[in-house]
């Protein structure tokens, strides 16, 4: 059910930059990136992960995202919510990210822990 092939953004977001910037040329959204990898699983752009998503009472983790922030380094998100860079020698958590084939669909569940979406292809 999982796309072999999916594209995955690589547009180098720095210090004062839009987040957009990950997947366009420009903030206003006017084309896509050329800096891009075709594989089946990757790691969110900054800008989709937040780490508000995560449990913080639970969870301290910080989590590197797919977003360059320069030729040597790699943006990622703290459990405080903040963003920052650094080299992806140093160890930090990982999100791994996969996107479904365009014929599954969800069959039951919420999406919460207590009741998780179960997944069919129509």
């Amino acid at each position: 059910m999982i796309e072999e092939n999916t594209t995955w953004y690589l547009g180098t977001v720095g210090s004062g930059d839009s987040y957009k910037l990950a997947k366009y040329t420009d903030a206003n959204m006017s084309g896509l990136t050329s800096s891009t990898t075709t594989a089946k699983v990757g790691l969110l752009r900054i800008g989709e992960l937040m780490a508000g998503q995560f449990n913080r009472n639970e969870n301290n983790a910080t989590y590197w995202t797919l977003t360059p922030f320069t030729s040597s380094n790699l943006n990622y998100i703290t459990a405080k919510c903040s963003a920052g860079s650094n080299n992806p020698s140093t160890p930090e958590a990982i999100k791994p990210t996969f996107n479904l084939k365009s014929n599954v669909v969800i069959t039951a569940g919420d999406g919460t822990l207590q009741n998780p979406f179960t997944i069919a292809i129509q």
